[in-house]
Parts: C-alpha cells; structure tokens; sequence
C-alpha cells in the first residue's frame, strides 16, 4: 500500500464501494436513486460518518461510532464507554492480542460482543477491540469507537457526504464468518510453510508454548499446510 485516500478527497464526491467486484466508483456531486433491498444510514449534520449503533452484551446500548472503511477490523470499543455504561458481561473473556494499522503495531485486547445492529442489520458474536484510547482519536464521548471494514465489507455502499448518507446493501460476504484472532500469533506462509511471525507477550499463544519460527503442520488432523484452510478450523472452534 503506497498511501491513503482519505476524506477531504472522498467529501469532494459521491462513492460507490462494491466489495462483491472490488471496484471504487467515483461520481460527481448530485442527485442520486439509491438501488432497492438497502438501507440509508443518516450520520446528520457530522462531518465524517458516525452513526448511533446498538451493541447488546450484559445489557443493550446505543453510542455513536465512526463507519470507517479503512480500519481493518470489525469493531473498536472505547474501554471509558465499557466502564461508563457497563455493556460487557461480567464474566466476559478478554485476550491479549496485536492491531496492526498504518501507525504499526499496537498490543490491545479482543472479546467478542453478544450482538451488533447496524439499522435493520443484525450480527451476532461480532469479535471487538478494546482500546484504552489516550490520544483521544475516537473522540469519546461524541464517538464510542469506530465499525470496520470487517463489519462493512459485508456490504456494497454508496457514500455521499453532501447529504450525509451512508447507502448500505448487503452483498456475497454478509453471511460470511468475522475472523476471529484470539491466538496472539502472527502466522504467514513462507516458502510453501505455515510460519509463525510473531506471539504476543501474555496472549493465548504465548502461555501455549508456540515460539517464533515454529512450522505449523497440521490442525484438528488437517495436514495441508494450507493457511487459509487453517484459519477456517480456528473459526470453527469458535
């Protein structure tokens, strides 16, 4: 990746995002029919997109959140907006994991929540990042965290900023499983071997005992040594 087109260029158009092809359609400003079987998602008057979502866990609460594309996960909770409104389960479990973005990597901690619903759209045991956030990048209290590309890429969406409308369709990928990365390890294929990169200090990987360089032959009696195949096992055990 060379870069980031972000919202001063995007602001200027309207933006067709189909995941289905890959394609990014640029527009002119203007009146636009949205396609039937979606649904619009106002943001109001804010200048980025922020839409109050409601997450289900101990108990039901709806909070603002950035819709943001680029972020490659499906949802970053604010810890204040966890300790303020008390939405995990008390007996939730919490992994030590990494992020890994455009400002490197960031050691945080993952859970999955209950039940997520995006207007008429609903997830269930939709994995979250919880971030203590010092910087003050989510903006709490006017935003609770962001909804990532995870969430969003299971539709095909229109974004026009001009009249604060974010379009959402659902296409191929809404049934799709979240990826799930509670391990702590980064693992990559490396001359036709499953390698692992990197474990994270206190993560489940770590007190398993797996070490950086070790070769992963085989799970759940799968020797293919095929990544992906892998990761399906992992999802299924979820």
């Amino acid at each position: 990746i060379d870069g980031v087109l972000g919202y001063d260029f995007f602001s200027k158009y309207i933006i067709n995002i189909n995941y289905d092809d890959q394609t990014v359609a640029v527009f002119s400003r203007g009146n636009i029919k949205y396609p039937s079987g979606g649904f619009i998602l106002k943001s109001g008057n804010n200048t980025l997109p922020i839409y109050k979502t409601e997450i289900k866990d101990k108990k039901r609460v709806r909070f603002p959140f950035f819709l943001d594309t680029g972020a490659g996960l499906a949802l970053l909770l604010n810890t204040v907006l966890i300790e303020d409104s008390a939405v995990l389960s008390n007996n939730k479990i919490v992994f030590t994991t990494r992020a890994t973005g455009f400002g490197g990597n960031k050691q945080v901690l993952e859970t999955v929540i209950k039940k997520i619903k995006l207007g008429p759209y609903s997830f269930y045991n939709v994995p979250a990042y919880l971030f203590h956030d010092n910087e003050h990048i989510t903006q709490y209290p006017y935003s609770g965290g962001l909804l990532g590309s995870e969430l969003l890429q299971k539709f095909n969406m229109i974004i026009n900023y001009e009249k604060h409308e974010f379009f959402l369709k659902p296409n191929s990928h809404f049934d799709e499983s979240f990826d799930y990365g509670y391990s702590g390890a980064v693992i990559i294929v490396r001359n036709d071997k499953v390698i692992v990169e990197e474990v994270v200090d206190k993560s489940p990987a770590d007190q398993a005992g797996l070490k950086v360089g070790d070769i992963i032959i085989g799970i759940d009696n799968n020797w293919s040594c095929d990544l992906e195949a892998f990761k399906q096992i992992g999802r299924a055990h979820v």
